[in-house]
């Protein structure tokens, strides 16, 4: 009888062994990231930059929209001047000529204006189409990591060559580095490059 309860009794230990071991390595586990081999490219972020044709498209219509706006500018500037041959044709002082010069100065406040807000559109849209095209290059080089199986897509800032001169400030430049070295077998930028601009033509094309 006895040997029956002791059978018991290590029965019972046992299980609780084996559920608190089980127990124990579900809580371990969660704290546990399988040492997998990761898969590791780099691209040349200027040269991926500067070859897109997104890029280009993005720089044009900035442009396009500056010579719009210089020339509103030159059309102000133009009228601005031409009062200058009106004021000849009245008394200094006079009532006429005082009401062109208050003409005057107020078209100088709006040219004044329009150059002011013109520098700050140029900016803005320089801005927003470099948000644009490197958004893109981080969309793209997310669906080409899905495709070939990268774990990280990394900027080689060590293809950057290190500015020269005595007046460069060299700490700065070198804490800002993070790569020392990137085998050039694993450099992606022309596959990058290539698929951004294949994506943007069948854009254009639709």
């Amino acid at each position: 009888m006895q040997h029956i309860k002791f059978t018991k009794y290590s029965s019972y230990v046992l299980t609780l062994f084996v559920v608190g071991i089980f127990a124990w390595q579900t809580h371990a586990n969660k704290w546990f990231v399988p040492a997998l081999p990761t898969v590791t490219v780099s691209v040349d972020f200027e040269k991926v930059f500067s070859s897109l044709e997104e890029r280009v498209f993005e720089e044009s219509k900035v442009q396009t929209l500056i010579e719009s706006m210089n020339a509103d500018i030159e059309v102000r500037r133009q009228i601005i001047a031409e009062y200058e041959q009106e004021f000849e044709l009245y008394e200094q002082g006079s009532e006429k000529w005082q009401e062109l010069l208050q003409e005057q100065q107020l078209k100088v406040l709006e040219y004044q204006a329009q150059v002011e807000y013109s520098n700050v559109r140029k900016s803005r849209e320089l801005s927003k189409g470099i948000r644009t095209v490197y958004e893109n290059i981080r969309k793209s080089s997310v669906e080409l990591a899905a495709k070939n199986g990268w774990d990280y897509v990394i900027v080689n800032d060590a293809a950057i060559a290190l500015p020269q001169g005595d007046d460069v400030d060299m700490g700065l430049e070198i804490s800002s580095r993070r790569i020392l070295y990137a085998n050039p077998a694993l450099d992606v930028t022309d596959l990058l490059i290539e698929y951004m601009n294949s994506n943007f033509d069948e854009m254009a094309v639709r």
